[in-house]
Formats: structure tokens, C-alpha cells, sequence
């Protein structure tokens, strides 16, 4: 008798290692809190971002920073911790998926580039390195600098990514990249002969027919008075949790509900059921620094307050921080790939049958199960792009 995926599902933890709720709840918060601004800020749009990645990049700068700078980093990230023991759960989490990285189903680097003649301090390599796995290179900008760090991401993201949508400045002082890439197919793919077009009811009204999977099989589902889930696993043991909002529920609502990924992961049930999925593939951009000043994260902008003397004896101020990301989903699995760029610069009871039909904008989750959202979006529109 084959295995089903609850059969697997029980059995992961044998293999992946369990993580506390105070390693996992940082990130996931982050990535909620973000969704629920973005929404408000691109109506209409397909959003994704990856709570993971930003967490990595912007917990090495926190490490980097002293005083009231290092605080609102803190803050701005959901880490409650001090930044050592912040950055060593985050090691925790990437120890997690080390086999799928040795498999090379899952990509994630970091890389630091400073000025030739910029002094790094020693101890901030150090930790670097040992929480991270991040080396600091040395460059001129914005060339070679720039050709270097987009080989880099677009080596990472397997050219998904190929480089950064803006060019550095003579100013540029100090570089920092965290690129992740995740490539793998579902454990019960879909079949492409099934894959016909549907209605998919977008928020605006607008009906527009898409290519919609189907297939009947054994998931993970949930559902409450404000939302249907569904979990969909990979090979590699990691899974897309779906949060479809039944209709009058706006996603504000949903993401505002405390830990929703977690509620809704509690809630599922393994049974049979139809489930119908829009095909997609999407970019999307997110303007960081516009949303850490929003957040209160201001000073490590501003010239003159902003103190990075962990990481240099050199007066510096963040430039930018900015996250491009990419998925496809389609019938054989999904590819997913984000960079995030901080530039800086001087100054149970088995279930009746369930459906699950996508027909509608949905949030999807991307995750470990060890619960920690690598990546999270949201889908207005399948057909777009965008």
C-alpha cells in the first residue's frame, strides 16, 4: 500500500528537526504583518515576499548596528531576543533544511561586499560567518562591484533573478545580499490532462478565465467561519499551505487573526477531496526602506543617528533595502526565488469529503515542517505577471 500524506506527514519530524515557537514566531509575524501592509499598498496585484530572507539579511545588519539603531532593527523584525541569539535560531532554522540544500533543491546564501579600503571589524566577520555563512568580500563600486554581485544573485536564484533592478552609486560603501531559491516538484503532481480553463472572480469583479489544476487525492484541510486551508506537500518534505478567504472575509481580516498560519496548520485534517488550483507565475518588488520608516525603523536611514560601529569604525546609514521575488506554480511543482539588497553609504477523525476551489484571490504559504514561512504571497491575479 502506497504512502499518503498524512503517512509522511507523521513521519517528517523523524528527519527534519522540530523548532520552538520562539524560533519559528519571529519570521512567520514578520511575513504576515508585511502581507497585510503590501495588500493595502498594491491593490489588485499578485504580492510575494520572503519573511525568511529578510530576516537573514536584515538580522546580520542588526548585528552590525549598536544603541537605538540596533532596537528598532529589533523591533522591525519581531526578534524579541538580543541579536547573537536571534541570529543563532536563525542558524537553527537553515541547519533544518541542510539535506535540501546538499540536494541543491534549496538555495540560500548571503554575501557581504565593502569598499577596497573599508575596514570590517574582525568580531563582525566572525559572526558573520559562524551565524550566517556569509564571507565579506572586497570591491570597487559600482564597478566591479555591481557585475559581481549580480552574478551572484543570479547564480543563487538559478537566473530567476539575474540582477539588481537598480545601479550602485560611487557613494556605495557597503553591500549585503541574502538570495534564496527553493526548486521542487509535488509529491502528487498534477496532471496536465486535467489542467482546463475556469473562472477565477477577482476582487475588482473582473472574471477571467485561467488555467485551473485539478486533482482528487488525500491533503491536509482545514476551514473556520473566516477561511478554507489546504496543504499540498513537496518531496522534499516542505509544503504550500493555501488560505483561501470565504467570500465577505477580506485578507486583512485573516492576516490580523494571531498566528493564522499556525491556526490554520493545527486545524488540518487529512482527508479526500477535489481541489482546484489556478496555474501562476509572478514577480514582485517590495520597497523595504519605505516600509521599515513606516514601521519606525527610520534611524538607520538618517545620517548622523545611525550607528553600524559594530560592524565598521566608518559613519554609516542604510542607502537602500529592497526584496525581488519569483514563483511559478504549475502541474509538476514550483520554483520560488528571492534576493533581498541592503545597500549602504556613508552617512484525527477522518473529514467528509472536502473542495477546495481556488476560484478567488488566495494567500499561500511556502513552508518548513517545522512551520517557518520561507516564503508568503498573495494571488489576485493568475494571469498576470506582475
Amino acid at each position: 500500500m502506497s504512502a499518503t500524506p498524512f503517512d509522511l506527514e507523521l513521519g517528517e519530524f523523524n528527519i527534519l528537526e522540530m523548532l520552538s515557537e520562539d524560533i519559528v514566531s519571529p519570521v512567520n509575524e514578520f511575513g504576515t504583518e508585511s502581507l497585510a501592509h503590501l495588500i493595502k499598498t498594491n491593490p489588485g496585484k499578485n504580492i510575494m515576499i520572503s519573511p525568511w530572507a529578510a530576516s537573514e539579511c536584515l538580522a546580520l545588519l542588526r548585528m552590525g548596528s549598536r544603541g537605538e539603531t540596533e532596537s528598532v532593527l529589533g523591533r522591525f523584525l519581531r526578534q524579541e531576543l538580543p541579536p547573537d541569539e536571534a541570529a543563532l535560531n536563525l542558524r537553527q532554522v537553515r541547519k533544518t533544511i541542510a539535506h535540501l540544500i546538499a540536494q541543491d533543491k534549496f538555495r540560500l546564501a548571503t554575501g557581504i561586499w565593502s569598499r577596497e579600503g573599508t575596514h570590517i571589524d574582525g568580531a563582525f566577520k566572525a559572526q558573520a560567518k559562524e551565524y550566517f555563512d556569509a564571507e565579506v568580500r572586497e570591491t570597487v563600486f559600482p564597478e566591479p562591484g555591481l557585475t559581481e554581485i549580480n552574478s551572484f544573485v543570479s547564480d543563487q536564484t538559478r537566473g530567476k533573478i539575474r540582477s539588481l533592478p537598480y545601479s550602485l552609486h560611487a557613494e556605495t560603501e557597503v553591500v549585503l545580499i541574502t538570495a534564496v531559491n527553493f526548486l521542487d516538484q509535488w509529491m502528487f503532481p498534477f496532471e496536465e490532462r486535467q489542467t482546463t480553463l475556469k473562472d477565477f472572480f477577482g476582487q475588482d469583479g473582473e472574471v477571467k478565465e485561467v488555467p485551473t489544476m485539478f486533482q482528487w487525492n488525500q491533503f491536509g484541510y482545514g476551514e473556520n467561519e473566516a477561511y478554507q486551508c489546504l496543504q499540498i506537500p513537496y518531496l522534499s518534505r516542505l509544503s504550500m499551505l493555501f488560505v483561501l478567504p470565504k467570500h465577505g472575509v477580506t485578507f486583512d481580516e485573516i492576516l490580523q487573526r494571531e498566528n493564522v498560519t499556525g491556526e490554520a496548520r493545527e486545524s488540518l485534517r487529512y482527508g479526500m477531496g477535489s481541489v482546484y488550483l489556478p496555474k501562476w507565475q509572478s514577480k514582485f518588488a517590495w520597497d523595504m526602506k519605505k516600509s521599515m520608516i513606516e514601521d519606525g525603523a527610520g534611524i538607520c536611514f538618517e545620517r548622523m543617528k545611525s550607528d553600524f560601529s559594530n560592524m565598521t569604525d566608518v559613519p554609516l546609514v542604510i542607502d537602500q533595502v529592497r526584496q525581488e521575488t519569483y514563483i511559478r506554480v504549475d502541474e509538476a511543482g514550483t520554483e520560488a526565488s528571492a534576493i533581498v539588497e541592503a545597500g549602504m553609504a556613508l552617512g484525527g477523525i477522518e473529514p467528509q469529503p472536502f473542495e477546495f476551489r481556488a476560484d478567488r484571490p488566495f494567500a499561500y504559504f511556502i513552508c518548513s515542517p517545522a512551520g517557518v514561512n520561507f516564503f508568503a504571497g498573495i494571488v489576485n491575479d493568475p494571469t498576470s505577471g506582475g
